[in-house]
C-alpha cells in the first residue's frame, strides 16, 4: 500500500512538472488563445494577447501604402490613412481594439452599415470599423487555423508561424506572430507580416474573381453554340 502511494505521488509530481513546463511554452499560449476564441473569453485573450499593441500594428500595416495600393480606390480607407498619419491615430487604434474585443465575444466582425458617415466622427472610436471594412473585402473573420508551422525563441522574444487558409480556398497563408515572455507567459505583441498577409489575401481574391469571370465567359460561350 505504501509503495502504491509513493508511485502515485511520483507520477503526480512528474505530470505536474511536465504541465508547468508546458504552460511556459509558446504552444500553450496558442492553445489558450484558441480556447478563448471558442469560449468567447475576452479576459483570457487579454491575458495572452496585448490587444493594444496588436491594434496599433493593425492600423499601421493595414493603412500602409502597399496595402492601400492593392485595395484600389477605397476613399474611406484613404481617409483612415490620413487620419492615422495625423491626430486621429489613437481613435483608430481604440476602434480596432474594440473590434477585436467584439470579435472575441461574437465570432465575427460587424461593420456598421453607415460606416462612411460614422468614420467622420473622430471622437467616436467605436465608429471606426477598419477591421469590419477589411473583413468585408477579404473575409478576415473566416480565416481557418490549420496549426503551428514553426516556433522560434531567443530568451524572452520569439516568433510563432501559423498555417492559415482563407475561406473557400486551398491556398495556405503563413501568419507570423511576434511574442514576448512576461512573468513566465508568452504573449502575442503583433502580427509581424500583416502587411504581406493582407496583400496576399487581396491577390487571392483577385485571382478567384478572374477564375469566376473566365468560368462565366466559358459557360456563356458554350450556351451560344
Amino acid at each position: 500500500m505504501r509503495l502504491f502511494l509513493v508511485l502515485v505521488l511520483v507520477i503526480g509530481l512528474s505530470l505536474g512538472g511536465w504541465y508547468w513546463c508546458y504552460m511556459s511554452t509558446p504552444q500553450y499560449t496558442i492553445d489558450q488563445i484558441e480556447k478563448a476564441l471558442v469560449g468567447h473569453d475576452v479576459n483570457r485573450v487579454r491575458e495572452y494577447v496585448n490587444l493594444n499593441t496588436v491594434s496599433e500594428n493593425v492600423v499601421d500595416e493595414a493603412l500602409s501604402k502597399p496595402v492601400l495600393s492593392t485595395m484600389g480606390s477605397n476613399l474611406l480607407m484613404k481617409w483612415m490613412f490620413s487620419a492615422a498619419s495625423g491626430l486621429f491615430k489613437k481613435e483608430l487604434v481604440a476602434g480596432v481594439e474594440q473590434e477585436l474585443v467584439d470579435y472575441v465575444k461574437t465570432g465575427s466582425f460587424n461593420a456598421a452599415s453607415d460606416t462612411a458617415n460614422k468614420a467622420k466622427d473622430s471622437e467616436d472610436s467605436r465608429g471606426l470599423h477598419l477591421l469590419g471594412l477589411l473583413d468585408r473585402s477579404l473575409a478576415l473573420g473566416k480565416l481557418q487555423y490549420k496549426g503551428v508551422e514553426s516556433v522560434e525563441t531567443s530568451e524572452d522574444v520569439g516568433l510563432i508561424t501559423l498555417r492559415m487558409v482563407p475561406a473557400k480556398s486551398d491556398k495556405e497563408l503563413l501568419v507570423k506572430l511576434q511574442i514576448t515572455k512576461v512573468d513566465g507567459k508568452w504573449r502575442v505583441d503583433r502580427v509581424k507580416n500583416l502587411q504581406d498577409v493582407l496583400v496576399k489575401l487581396m491577390e487571392f481574391k483577385g485571382s478567384d474573381l478572374r477564375k469566376q469571370l473566365d468560368s462565366n465567359q466559358t459557360s456563356e460561350g458554350s450556351s451560344q453554340i
